[in-house]
């Protein structure tokens, strides 16, 4: 669903950048969507952490748009506990 690259930065936040390709969907509104549930989640799951803090840029695949909302914000949470673990 998901293909994750991250680095630290020297910075005193996360950054995070999110790419949904035409590929997806050639909807863009599909596309924003996927972005903005991306965007609240982690608003609400990330903030601050303990650890360093990173350049995390993720980027969807095809399947993205096969799955319901709740597999959707099981899998960025998945994720997201291993970059930031």
């Amino acid at each position: 669903m998901f293909k994750v690259w991250f680095s630290g930065n020297n910075l005193s936040f996360h950054r995070f950048v999110f790419s949904v390709p035409v590929s997806v969907d050639k909807r863009s509104t599909v596309r924003n969507k996927l972005k903005r549930r991306t965007k609240e989640w982690v608003r609400r799951n990330i903030g601050q952490t303990n650890r360093k803090n990173l350049d995390v840029f993720l980027s969807f695949k095809k399947d993205i748009t096969q799955v319901t909302k709740n597999e959707f914000y099981k899998e960025l949470d998945k994720i997201f506990k291993q970059v930031f673990s």
